[in-house]
């Protein structure tokens, strides 16, 4: 397939995938509400799955070659990306589930809650999670895996009382530290309910 219809493809499945997600969200938000709105993302993404790969088809199957070996190489080798993303994407699955329960007036201060939780995370990512990769590739590279299990479990138990330290201070200084820093953009009535959300998620 040249390049240029290769472009062209793509943006045909992505504009389809949008009208077919609109209009789903038209039809059932009234009815469904979040979950409307959830599941047309899904649907967005079936449809670019789908469509991509009836016109590619031929192309795959022309250059499908499987070999067991390789493949559980491969496999034992990025099992573990595997994991982590679905871990990872799950929090999303988490985060709509809480939102549901909150009426959509309440749906841009979870989005502004999730915010300062992500900001949280990407500290604690860059200041100790990214470090650790280095080291465990070296150990894995060096078979060491009796050092890199302990390094695991003192890299799991650090981030365990970061986030239990995180998580008492919430729950015993959230509403102030609300009070302090965002008294003047939140009204009153609204900081109990972004302390818990935000416990919650």
């Amino acid at each position: 397939m040249k390049q240029k219809n290769k472009y062209i493809l793509i943006n045909f499945v992505t504009l389809l995938s949008s009208i077919i997600s609109f209009i789903f969200i038209y039809l059932f938000i009234d009815d469904y509400l979040l979950y409307a709105a959830t599941f047309s993302q899904l649907i967005s993404r079936i449809t670019i799955f789908i469509v991509l790969g009836i016109f590619l088809f031929s192309v795959i199957i022309g250059r499908l070659n499987f070999q067991k070996d390789i493949f559980l190489l491969l496999w034992n080798r990025m099992k573990y990306f595997f994991y982590s993303s679905f871990y990872f994407r799950s929090g999303d699955l988490i985060d709509k589930f809480i939102t549901s329960y909150l009426s959509s007036g309440f749906l841009s201060l979870t989005s502004f809650i999730q915010k300062l939780y992500e900001a949280v995370n990407t500290v604690i990512n860059s200041s100790i999670v990214a470090p650790t990769i280095t080291k465990f590739s070296y150990l894995v590279k060096e078979k060491k895996f009796r050092e890199l299990e302990i390094l695991i479990k003192k890299y799991l138990i650090l981030l365990f009382i970061i986030n239990t330290i995180n998580l008492i201070i919430i729950i015993i200084f959230g509403e102030k530290l609300f009070l302090y820093f965002f008294s003047e953009k939140i009204e009153y009535s609204l900081i109990p309910i972004l302390s818990s959300v935000l416990i919650a998620i």
